[in-house]
């Protein structure tokens, strides 16, 4: 499983980590098993965290499948944290695809800054 996922549902928030080599089959799944998880909740705030990932193997019609079928709702705010500039630059362009909820979701090279950015503290909280 490329993408772990901890829910806090006392502070609204879901926290994730990519792991190795991801596709867009290890994203599509991670949506699929957060949306059905019973704990889960649309509008909770969201940092996904990819310094991990080794490779990205995720081609643009799993991104335009992500960004089609949003798992959070508008207004729910989610920061991406990345390793690198392939990283950064493939974040950008799922931004642009999800243009419903693109205002929401910010890209940071520095966890601190994310966690700031979400009001939910540093990681060693």
């Amino acid at each position: 499983m490329a993408v772990d996922f901890r829910i806090d549902p006392a502070n609204e928030i879901v926290f994730s980590e990519a792991h190795g080599r991801l596709t867009g089959d290890d994203l599509l799944d991670f949506q699929k098993r957060l949306r059905e998880h019973p704990i889960f909740r649309a509008g909770f705030r969201h940092l996904l965290d990819l310094r991990d990932v080794s490779r990205f193997d995720v081609p643009m019609s799993a991104l335009r499948r992500l960004a089609k079928v949003p798992i959070f709702v508008k207004g729910s705010r989610q920061a991406y944290v990345v390793p690198n500039s392939l990283a950064f630059a493939l974040a950008r362009v799922f931004r642009a695809l999800a243009s419903d909820y693109s205002d929401d979701l910010e890209i940071f090279r520095d966890d601190d800054k994310a966690r700031e950015w979400l009001g939910c503290g540093s990681a060693s909280d």
